[in-house]
């Protein structure tokens, strides 16, 4: 289970616990309650969304604390991120899952708790509806309900004109008596300038508390709001970026990584924020012909362009290509493993072809379901992974993120037809060092699961009595097939002649197909 923070025992001792019930309230606490003067005058309403910042003023303890405070009853879920000297904690809770995640974002360390079993789950207040756990309503949460508030009139707090409502609440979680006062800006003469009529501005208990030895302990705290908001983006109820939560795929229900196709093609940017560049390239994938590809620049700090380079993979022979588009050059010879993504050594100088899953899912990464987070404007579903063994990072400690748009989400570079396959929409890598952590992010544009290999180029890297040209015609009925259907006629001819010939795929470029009116269908 997930260890207090002091600072949340803080807030959950006085605040947040405040739970109007009958018990053995104190004497002589509450004397100084006024009765209700305006009983016409109804509680503020709280919308079912919020965010505010709080600062605590604990006088016995001679304290300050500052949190941060999100609630969506919408999505019953919410977060508290506390201060701390060098840095915050988070503590993210989701009442659906009954899951409670602990954060420290300076560290990229995570905890993770069953709700239900941790004494945080007050902080927005903790119930069962069935068999189903729910969060305090918006009222609930501040403690300002069903606690016989009184009205008292107007006051001044900070400034702001404020309207007063006095209660006197017995805390049962610590066995303490408190005169609880909440101060609302007034909604008749005061704008806030946040599209609500009234927010809250301050919170005060004074009352005294009984230790176990039976002794009496007086409290005095002051809770200042700032920044109240009724809204609450759903990245704010999300754990950040790079951080895995270990058992948390045990607690929450998983949901299986998305399943991606046999062959594809995209484009991607790489943002290395610590290089300050952006670099391009190209990459192709295609399993059932087993073959690669990738375009890029040699060096990305040039800027000229010329210095374009396609590699190309042909796991048939086991035989790698080097072109150099700018030179019109070729280099080829035995496939290595390399830094190629789509490369996998089996044991020694052996090497294979990933699978499309391992591509996009390595075996030795276990990953677990991240939940919802914007991506370019995309709204996504975000799976996270953490690895020793990550291509090219061998021994470092790597966090992997991978986000695929969310299921209603298609992508017209594939005729916009709905398919089984989700798109992956960008690849995050953390590398997590002893003083800092870098990053990486890969975003992937234009991604499209029907890229045809005949596009492939590899003339000239094979010159003179290497290469071999061979013409043919076929008789058709219907001509308009053909050319309608271009791009699969050629990838048809590709597969035909390779199969009848027993030449690897990637080696039958150049096709061509036009109508006898021009000159006949050609491949070498």
């Amino acid at each position: 289970m997930v260890p207090r923070h002091p600072e949340v025992v803080v807030w959950h001792m006085v605040v947040l616990t405040v739970v109007a019930v009958a018990g053995q309230r104190m004497a002589n606490v509450c004397n100084d309650v006024p009765d209700d003067i305006d009983h016409s005058n109804k509680r503020p309403q709280i919308g079912n969304q919020f965010h505010v910042h709080v600062e605590c003023q604990l006088s016995e303890q001679n304290q300050t604390a500052f949190v941060h405070e999100f609630y969506d009853m919408t999505r019953n879920r919410g977060r508290l991120t506390v201060q701390k000297p060098f840095g915050t904690n988070d503590y993210f809770m989701d009442y659906d899952q009954n899951l409670l995640l602990m954060v420290d974002p300076d560290t990229s360390k995570c905890k993770t708790g069953i709700l239900l079993l941790s004494e945080d789950k007050f902080v927005f207040g903790f119930k069962m509806a069935g068999f189903n756990s729910q969060m305090y309503s918006p009222s609930g949460a501040l403690h300002f309900s069903n606690a016989n508030e009184s009205y008292n009139g107007t006051s001044d707090v900070r400034g702001i004109v404020v309207d007063e409502w006095h209660s006197c609440q017995y805390l049962p979680s610590i066995n303490a008596t408190a005169h609880v006062v909440w101060y609302f800006s007034q909604k008749a003469n005061w704008d806030m300038q946040v599209g609500m009529v009234t927010t809250p501005i301050r919170m005060t208990a004074v009352g005294k508390q009984v230790l176990p030895d039976n002794s009496v302990k007086p409290f005095s705290h002051v809770y200042d709001f700032f920044d109240f908001t009724q809204t609450v983006n759903l990245t704010d109820l999300e754990v950040p970026n790079g951080i895995y939560c270990p058992e948390r795929s045990l607690l929450a229900p998983p949901k299986p990584f998305p399943t991606v196709p046999d062959s594809f093609f995209f484009v991607g940017e790489i943002n290395d924020p610590f290089g300050v560049q952006f670099t391009y390239m190209e990459e192709a994938y295609d399993n059932d012909t087993k073959y690669s590809m990738y375009n890029f620049k040699m060096d990305v700090t040039d800027l000229t362009g010329i210095n374009q380079y396609t590699e190309l993979n042909d796991y048939n022979t086991g035989v790698g290509y080097m072109i150099d588009n700018s030179a019109g050059s070729c280099n080829l010879g035995p496939l290595t493993s390399g830094a190629m993504a789509f490369t996998k050594q089996v044991n020694g100088q052996q090497i294979r072809m990933k699978t499309p899953r391992e591509f996009f899912m390595d075996k030795t990464v276990h990953y677990q379901y991240a939940g919802t987070q914007d991506a370019r404007g995309i709204p996504c579903d975000r799976w996270v992974g953490v690895t020793n063994t990550a291509q090219g990072y061998e021994g470092q400690n790597v966090t992997l993120e991978w986000y695929f748009a969310a299921e209603d989400h298609e992508s017209w570079n594939d005729y916009a037809t709905a398919t089984k396959y989700r798109l992956p929409v960008r690849f995050n890598l953390f590398l997590h060092g002893d003083v800092a952590s870098q990053s990486y992010e890969f975003n992937i544009f234009y991604f499209n699961t029907k890229y045809y290999m005949h596009e492939v180029d590899i003339s000239q890297c094979y010159k003179g009595t290497q290469r071999k040209t061979l013409r043919f015609s076929i008789s058709l009925s219907n001509e308009s097939i053909v050319r309608q259907n271009t791009l699969q006629m050629k990838q048809a001819i590709q597969n035909a002649v390779s199969l009848n010939t027993g030449i690897s795929p990637m080696r039958i470029d150049n096709v061509e197909v036009s109508d006898a009116k021009h000159r006949p269908s050609r491949a070498n």
